[in-house]
C-alpha cells in the first residue's frame, strides 16, 4: 500500500483484498454556447483492483516523470502531448474498464449540478443495477474545489443508498490527486472523451479516445432527473 495514505483512503483500503475493484471519478464540462457543438457534461471512471494499485500508481508517475498530472495543462505543449500519449497507450493496454456518464445539451450554465447528480445516478446505476462481475467496493471522487460542493455530492450519496440504488457497504471517499494519483487515470479519460466532442476532425486529439480507450469503454447516457 502506499505510504503516508490520506485518512479517508486509509478507511477505505482497509481490509481490502487484491481482487477488490475500486472506481475513480473525475469530471470535465462544457457550458452552453461554448463550443459550437453544444454543451456537455461527462463523469468519467476508471475501474482498478486493489491489487494492482501500487503498480499503478508508479508507472503513471514514471510516465509523467513528476509528482503532478493535469491533462489539459499537459497538452499544451508538446512534451506534454508525447507524455499524454504515452499515458493513454499505458491505459490501453492494460485494459481496465473505463465508464463514462454524459449528460448532452445543458439548458444553462447553472445546470452543472444538476447534470451531475444525473450522470451520478445513472453511473451508479449502470455498476450495481445489476449482476455484474466484481461491482467495485468504493468509490473515489477527485475532491472539488469548494466543500459545499462535496457536500452536495454526500447528500446525493445519502439519497442513493436510501432508495437502495446504492449499496450501504461501498466505500465513498473524496481526496486530491495529490492524495490519490490513480485519478491521473479518469482526469485522461476525460480528456479523451471532452475531445472526441470538440475536437474531433480538427486535430489529432480528437481521436485518443477512439484509438486508445474506446475498446474498454461503456458509454452511459444519463437521464436528466426532475427537480
Amino acid at each position: 500500500m502506499k505510504e503516508h495514505l490520506h485518512p479517508s483512503l486509509v478507511r477505505l483500503y482497509g481490509g481490502a483484498s487484491d481482487d477488490d475493484a475500486f472506481l475513480y471519478l473525475d469530471e470535465s464540462y462544457s457550458v452552453p454556447d461554448e463550443y459550437e457543438s453544444g454543451s456537455f457534461y461527462i463523469l468519467a471512471a476508471v475501474k482498478l483492483s486493489y491489487g494492482d494499485l501500487e503498480g499503478t500508481r508508479k508507472t503513471l508517475r514514471d510516465i509523467s516523470e513528476k509528482d503532478y498530472w493535469h491533462t489539459t495543462d499537459e497538452l499544451r505543449t508538446s512534451e506534454g502531448q508525447y507524455r499524454t500519449v504515452e499515458m493513454l497507450k499505458q491505459l490501453d493496454s492494460w485494459g481496465d474498464k473505463h465508464l463514462v456518464s454524459v449528460e448532452i445539451s445543458l439548458q444553462s450554465g447553472g445546470a452543472l449540478e444538476q447534470a451531475r447528480g444525473d450522470c451520478l445516478r445513472s453511473l451508479v446505476e449502470h455498476i450495481y443495477g445489476s449482476a455484474r462481475d466484481n461491482p467495485p467496493a468504493g468509490l473515489i471522487f477527485e475532491k472539488r474545489l469548494r466543500r459545499v460542493d462535496d457536500n452536495r455530492d454526500r447528500r446525493l450519496v445519502r439519497r442513493l443508498r436510501q432508495e437502495g440504488i446504492f449499496p450501504r457497504e461501498v466505500g465513498v471517499a473524496w481526496v486530491s490527486p495529490s492524495d490519490e494519483q490513480l485519478l491521473w487515470a479518469p482526469d485522461i479519460t476525460c480528456m479523451a472523451y471532452r475531445r472526441q466532442i470538440t475536437h474531433k476532425g480538427r486535430n489529432e486529439t480528437g481521436d485518443y479516445f477512439e484509438t486508445y480507450l474506446e475498446p474498454h469503454s461503456t458509454i452511459i447516457y444519463a437521464a436528466p432527473q426532475k427537480k
